[in-house]
């Protein structure tokens, strides 16, 4: 099923049921980890169950909770060396077909082919040392505790403390890109522009224009961010040990096409962030909880009968 609420179930029972959805995806992705996209698809869940945790994190028991986001970090962790080596791949196969005219040398196809020989091992290790096995324990750890999920309070009052503390959040990751704008800063602003696209999807049926596009939005400006962090990985690698033999030209000359491309993608993700989050936080989750009670004490008018 869809990541969304739905209307007849309450606010616990939408809870546990995509909670069990999502470990069941990342379990059934998990078995074809060998597929390029298994281990991107497995991660994509495990950021939709942290932004469900985290939008009902004030409802749930300390102990719940720091159990589930612990487990849910040690299951990140087995994937972030494959996830890493991927992205690294696919951001200097982007670059190249980006700014092609400007990365004709050699030594960049080389770059490349070593970073998908780096790929390949990475697989490799991946496998040997049991990773695959320790995330499917963990997946399975998930499914218990979600089973047993149980929250404080009912309706809009459930949901209402984790949507505006999600926004307030990314007003701050914004701000705070705007005095530092550090590589580590605007990954942190990712991550939180992430989890609010998560919950925006999770609540667009309860008003679908709106939220429709709120989400759109939010997944563009968390594309635009994930493009630079996967740039930031790129440019770190490319002072290995392997790397500095090259000649320095053509290195220097990447890494200011890298650093040009930051730069675009960087005033974009702003300008798109400061009309995302040009509310406040208690304005944006009041409009959003009367979209929510309107949907949810909707009833379909009885057809009228003829006498």
């Amino acid at each position: 099923m869809a990541f969304e609420f739905t209307r007849k179930a309450s606010v616990a029972k939408n809870l546990r049921r995509l909670g069990g959805e999502r470990i069941e995806s990342a379990q059934a992705s998990l078995s074809q980890w060998q597929e390029p996209e298994a281990i991107h698809a497995v991660r994509k869940e495990i950021k939709k169950l942290r932004a469900l945790l985290r939008l009902f994190r004030a409802q749930m028991s300390a102990a719940a909770y720091d159990r589930m986001t612990k487990t849910l970090r040690q299951a990140a962790m087995h994937l972030a060396t494959m996830r890493d080596a991927e992205v690294k791949v696919r951001a200097m196969e982007d670059l190249m077909s980006h700014v092609d005219r400007q990365l004709e040398a050699p030594t960049y196809s080389d770059i490349l082919e070593s970073l998908r020989e780096e790929r390949e091992r990475t697989g490799r290790q991946f496998e040997r040392r049991a990773s695959p096995r320790a995330l499917a324990h963990s997946l399975r750890q998930l499914s218990r505790a979600s089973e047993k999920i149980r929250i404080r309070t009912r309706g809009w009052r459930a949901v209402r403390p984790g949507v505006q503390r999600t926004y307030r959040e990314g007003q701050r990751g914004l701000k705070r890109v705007l005095r530092e704008p550090t590589s580590e800063n605007f990954h942190r602003w990712r991550q939180r522009v992430k989890e609010l696209w998560h919950q925006m999807q999770l609540l667009r049926p309860s008003c679908p224009k709106p939220m429709g596009a709120a989400a759109r939005q939010l997944e563009i400006l968390g594309e635009r961010l994930g493009e630079d962090h996967d740039l930031a990985l790129l440019s770190a690698s490319l002072g290995g040990k392997r790397r500095r033999r090259e000649s320095p030209e053509p290195m220097e000359a990447l890494r200011g096409v890298i650093d040009a491309r930051q730069q675009e993608l960087r005033r974009r993700a702003v300008a798109l962030g400061r009309r995302v989050y040009g509310e406040k936080p208690v304005r944006f989750s009041r409009r959003l909880g009367r979209y929510w009670k309107a949907w949810r004490h909707y009833r379909k008018a009885s057809p009228v009968r003829p006498r």
